[in-house]
């Protein structure tokens, strides 16, 4: 039994790992991967390092080294969990301060089963709430997207549809047919009297379907799609793709992020299984009326 783990469990129920730690601040600077742009599965593992900072009694700030130019950091998009400052700890005052290299202590963290075990749900809805927040730069374009798109009135129907590089890789959640999703959505909309579809997903073609299930209903955020391209260029990782324009790992953060705080604002939520997916229940902070996450095993 990992008695580490279930340690680091009570301390975050009871409260004290969720808040700044006494002996002063730790710089979290290496990771599982190198991510050079933002993705949900950075999320996952620089918040269990960061959990792991807490437990060994240091206050966590992510700043990960070694980055090219483009290349996106957690402040590209987030706050710091405790609001640190790197150069007021490096400047001392009597704090002290550490380098950590937290490539393999992932002793609490969430994947594909967390969803349907609520207490680990709950867990990770109060750790998001208290740790992953937006910066102003961010906040700002997200909820100009929210006005522009989301009318008062409408009750909207989340949906997240994932395919391309998903379908089919060994150890992942299998995905649900995109026929199989729009019956689905068809019920919801018909019991629960949703009007609109908020849909996020990487393929152009998973969004011409949608558009002639539900004509006039679904509302999409400025994005690019990833099926034609990788098919064109013969790619089989969808963090291969690169767009021919500037600051491509930033916009492809930023419309990837802000797709997921739009569906973690809508009225319900019916997603298969992915990252995408764990990141919007847990933003979401179990606000949704209605959530269904597909449980279909894995490939």
């Amino acid at each position: 039994m990992n008695w580490k783990k279930y340690d680091i469990l009570w301390r975050i129920d009871m409260g004290f790992l969720l808040r700044p730690q006494r002996k002063g601040v730790a710089l979290i600077e290496t990771s599982e991967w190198h991510y050079p742009f933002f993705n949900c599965d950075m999320v996952r593992v620089l918040l269990s390092q960061a959990i792991e900072v807490l437990y060994e009694g240091y206050t966590p700030h992510i700043s990960l080294k070694d980055r090219a130019e483009g290349e996106t950091n957690w402040d590209t998009f987030f706050l710091q969990p405790f609001d640190t400052e790197l150069d007021k700890c490096c400047m001392g005052g009597g704090k002290t301060y550490r380098f950590l290299d937290m490539k393999t202590s992932l002793h609490y963290d969430y994947y594909i089963h967390t969803p349907y075990f609520p207490h680990h749900y709950r867990r990770w809805c109060r750790i998001f709430q208290k740790m992953v927040r937006l910066n102003e730069t961010t906040a700002t374009y997200i909820d100009n997207e929210y006005q522009q798109l989301f009318q008062p009135g409408d009750k909207v129907l989340g949906v997240l549809c994932r395919a391309t590089d998903y379908i089919g890789f060994k150890g992942l959640p299998i995905q649900p047919a995109v026929e199989i999703v729009i019956a689905d959505a068809h019920k919801w909309m018909k019991k629960y009297g949703y009007n609109k579809i908020y849909l996020a997903t990487e393929c152009s073609s998973i969004h011409e379907q949608f558009e002639v299930a539900f004509p006039n209903q679904i509302i999409t955020n400025q994005r690019t799609y990833y099926d034609a391209i990788m098919q064109e260029q013969n790619l089989d990782l969808i963090g291969k793709v690169h767009f021919d324009r500037p600051n491509d790992n930033y916009l492809k953060g930023l419309q990837y992020l802000s797709s997921m705080v739009l569906l973690s604002r809508c009225n319900a939520l019916l997603a298969g299984n992915c990252g995408g997916s764990l990141f919007t229940l847990f933003y979401n902070n179990m606000q949704y009326e209605h959530s269904k996450i597909y449980r279909l095993g894995v490939y």
